[in-house]
């Protein structure tokens, strides 16, 4: 254990360095500190791996059951998607604005209790369906936040440019419409997942007669993202609706997920097992 604590704290100095240089290449365009951040990214990646493979191993079962591992795997798919984009796209701030939210998420894993087991109250520890449920859902939610900041850095570059202020770092960031164009690709990646999430857990409750779990305030607050980002989706594929109103309404939809995942995990009757 002590020696999965080690590597553990490897992870969170490697990419504490990580986004040092990232930031450095941020501020002042600086190539050496750019390719050294991704370098060391990539590294974090890999223990990130290793870490999360030994864990299954060792508690043969996927390791997304308890708060430690629910936050640890979230970080790890953004990880993921951020080094996807340090290689896809040129926006420094951006991809450096998603890195500092996969640290604060892993951050947060830290203080979580790495050695809870988790209770489950109606699933099953080797259920197939809750693995597919809860992994379907944690990418979903990695997805929306790519969306969310996207929006957040549209509201940004739309109030600059609105009150006609500029600064040399706002070039390292999309157009507006690239931003608006990228936050709606990642919806249309992320929804999906969501909405199967949601299918497998009715069929869950069905095939095992919880239906009561239907009036489950975790359930209700699902529906209620999903019915979010519908709306999202349909007021931009009508294309009359103005870029800072989607964007700001995309950031609506997130903090509703945020609630979703905070605070009715503490009430719901059958996710609780999620926070032990």
């Amino acid at each position: 254990m002590e020696s999965k604590t080690f590597v553990y704290d490897i992870i969170i100095y490697l990419y504490t360095l990580s986004l040092l240089f990232s930031f450095s290449d941020t501020i002042h365009k600086n190539r050496r500190a750019k390719w050294i951040g991704t370098g060391l990214l990539i590294i974090v990646w890999i223990l990130q791996s290793n870490f999360f493979i030994l864990r299954m191993i060792d508690n043969s079962y996927f390791p997304i059951l308890t708060m430690f591992e629910t936050l640890f795997f979230f970080s790890w798919i953004v990880v993921t998607i951020s080094l996807m984009l340090n290689f896809i796209l040129k926006h420094d701030l951006f991809v450096f604005a998603v890195n500092v939210t996969a640290f604060t998420i892993m951050a947060l894993s830290f203080f979580s209790d790495s050695s809870a087991i988790p209770t489950l109250h109606s699933w099953e520890i080797h259920d197939e369906l809750l693995f597919i449920h809860i992994s379907l859902a944690i990418s979903s939610y990695a997805f929306f936040l790519i969306s969310f900041i996207l929006s957040c850095l549209y509201l940004l570059l739309f109030h600059m440019l609105k009150k006609k202020k500029w600064f040399n770092y706002l070039k390292k960031l999309p157009s507006l419409e690239k931003i608006d164009k990228f936050a709606f690709y990642s919806v249309i990646i992320g929804l999906p997942l969501l909405l199967l999430s949601i299918i497998l857990s009715l069929i869950w409750m069905v095939l095992t007669n919880h239906l009561s779990y239907l009036v489950d305030l975790k359930v209700i607050n699902s529906l209620l993202v999903l019915v979010a980002y519908i709306f999202y989706l349909f007021k931009k594929l009508k294309k009359h609706t103005l870029g800072n109103i989607l964007a700001f309404w995309n950031v609506i939809a997130f903090v509703l997920l945020l609630i979703n995942f905070i605070i009715s995990n503490y009430l719901s009757d059958f996710h609780i097992w999620i926070w032990m």
